[in-house]
């Protein structure tokens, strides 16, 4: 839940990613703030957006998609998934209130949506700024820990992981 008070990503850590994906990294990321405070917020630069869509190949939708399940999107590794996440009622660790609404952007692609209404995560494969190396990313609208159920944590991971 870090977002405009803690900065989800500042500008130090915004040149190690860089850095590590232009290398060839692979990176996990998730989090229901990360877009807005990069993109959406009134505080956000240009270099915020640029890392956003340059580095997380996204592009920030909405502010919060008020949708607690999760489905993978057909023709890719996480068709066929299914999860809810942020309901503490239901066992997640702690209520979800602002789930970013993402798009993709720079050859990234969507693998879960919202209730099959909009895009909750996606996946990239490629080069990162010009680089020769090709780096993988993985990137959730919303925090991982949220996600109700070992097993369904797990088999997400597992996907993410392949």
């Amino acid at each position: 839940d870090e977002s405009t008070a803690n900065e989800t990503f500042s500008s130090v850590e915004q040149v190690k990613v860089a850095q590590y994906l232009e290398g060839g990294g692979k990176l996990f990321v998730s989090g229901s703030e990360i877009a807005w405070d990069l993109e959406g917020a009134s505080s956000a630069t240009t270099a915020d957006t640029e890392f956003l869509r340059n580095y997380l190949k996204a592009k920030f939708i909405a502010d919060a998609s008020n949708i607690y399940t999760v489905f993978g999107v057909d023709s890719t590794d996480f068709a066929g998934t299914f999860f809810t996440y942020g309901v503490p009622s239901l066992g997640s660790p702690y209520q979800e209130d602002y789930p970013d609404v993402i798009d993709t952007v720079g050859g990234s692609i969507p693998i879960l949506s919202y209730g099959n209404v909009s895009t909750a995560a996606i996946a990239y494969t490629g080069s990162f700024n010009n680089s020769t190396n090709t780096g993988q990313l993985v990137y959730l609208g919303f925090p991982f820990e949220t996600i109700i159920g070992k097993d369904k944590r797990e088999d997400l991971m597992g996907k993410v992981m392949s």
